[in-house]
């Protein structure tokens, strides 16, 4: 039996693929969940054969307009005054929401850029991808914070964490982290370059970035109390905009992408809803977290009908100084828009540089 709950968010009409939210617990299918492990190979799924997994559907969206860009940058608006000084420190202006995407299309476009010489372009890749298309597009969300202000940033970095369990920098430290500059302009096989290249730096125990691995030296040699003390200094001096500009070119990261609930891939009747995390403002200030679970099937209402489809988890966290709940909606959707037709944004062979469509 299906239960279908509300699909409104944030006063905006959301798409059916995106915000339906179904607990099918007795649909009487054979089908187990098909998984796409989000930093694992991928897992075939068990009830289909190959020839017919994720037939691509016709896009519903690629016949329409690209959707409207985000408004320009207001600092100095009536709401973004207030909001900064009513999330002043120690009060957190992170809001979450979280909803689920079909991504039959998108699915069936990475199998045909498997089958293309070329880096392998995971789910993970073409999330960066759209990511960073997306909020090169609405550039309030992309922007920082510094000192209570808003500081505008033309590219997009996106920073991943890196599993370090069972590789060589496992006896130091758990987790590493992978960034990635300019996600933007680059191409689904140029980000697929760079993230495997950060990882593999990652996991040997060395750091992809200077910032970082200074960061990882204090922590080695110094005592916690001691540790504490100089990353406050540290932080306190970068509210210092000339100080504080040098560092974010070193650490160009405006945006992170990471995968909770990833260990429910596997579990028979769970399933991974949603979350909520609040970012601590501290050495450097990022405006959205994204935050995927592992793709596996769920029931969406199309065209009155209950159709089983992949469904990926989405949660986003933004900073309600930057933006409102109507632009975060209008963000996912957009989010969204991309999946449905990666081919028009990526191009054909995954090889299409630069934020615009592709225009063979």
């Amino acid at each position: 039996m299906c239960f279908f709950k509300p699909r409104a968010f944030w006063g905006v009409a959301a798409l059916d693929r995106i915000w339906l939210s179904v607990d099918a617990v007795n649909m009487g299918t054979s089908q187990r969940a098909r998984v796409y492990p989000f930093w694992g190979r991928w897992v075939e799924p068990c009830a289909l054969p190959r020839q017919s997994r994720y037939a691509p559907r016709t896009p519903i969206v690629s016949s329409q307009p690209i959707p409207p860009s985000g408004r320009p940058i207001n600092p100095h608006s009536i709401i973004r005054k207030v909001l900064m000084w009513w999330f002043r420190s120690p009060d957190v202006a992170y809001v979450s929401v979280n909803g689920q995407m079909d991504m039959t299309n998108a699915l069936a476009y990475l199998e045909r850029l498997a089958a293309q010489p070329g880096p392998k372009v995971s789910v993970q890749h073409l999330l960066a991808g759209v990511i960073s298309r997306t909020l090169h597009h609405h550039p309030a969300a992309n922007a920082r914070i510094l000192n209570h202000r808003i500081v505008p940033v033309a590219d997009v970095g996106v920073a991943m964490p890196v599993n370090l369990l069972g590789h060589a920098a496992e006896s130091a430290s758990e987790l590493g982290m992978a960034l990635v500059e300019t996600v933007q302009k680059r191409s689904l096989r140029q980000i697929s370059e760079a993230t495997r290249g950060a990882v593999k730096v990652e996991r040997e125990g060395k750091s992809s970035n200077s910032v970082l691995a200074a960061i990882k030296g204090l922590a080695k040699r110094m005592p916690q109390p001691v540790l504490n003390r100089a990353l406050d200094a540290i932080d306190q001096r970068l509210q210092n905009p000339l100080l504080a500009t040098p560092f974010y070119r070193a650490l160009p990261v405006t945006t992170g992408l990471t995968n909770p609930g990833a260990a429910l891939a596997n579990l028979p009747g769970a399933r991974f809803m949603g979350g909520a995390f609040t970012l601590p403002q501290k050495l450097v200030h990022i405006g959205t977290l994204w935050g995927i679970a592992p793709i596996s099937d769920d029931v969406f209402a199309i065209g009155g009908k209950a159709v089983v489809r992949p469904a990926l988890p989405v949660l986003l966290i933004f900073d309600h100084r930057l933006i409102d709940g109507v632009a975060a909606g209008r963000i996912l959707q957009y989010a969204y828009y991309i999946l449905q037709d990666p081919e028009r944004w990526f191009g054909p062979d995954g090889t299409h540089e630069g934020p615009e469509p592709y225009r063979p």
